[in-house]
């Protein structure tokens, strides 16, 4: 029972977490490709 408790909580954490994220790309949609972020960090 503790378990589920405990993975049902990391689950509403991990929605909660999605959602910000979701809502932050809506209000500004600039993503990167893998190739442009190495470049940006100079990592070969």
């Amino acid at each position: 029972m503790a378990i589920s408790v405990r993975l049902k909580a990391e689950d509403e954490y991990d929605l909660d977490v999605y959602r910000k994220s979701l809502e932050e790309y809506n209000n500004n949609p600039i993503s990167y490709s893998h190739a442009e972020v190495c470049k940006m960090l100079e990592i070969d």
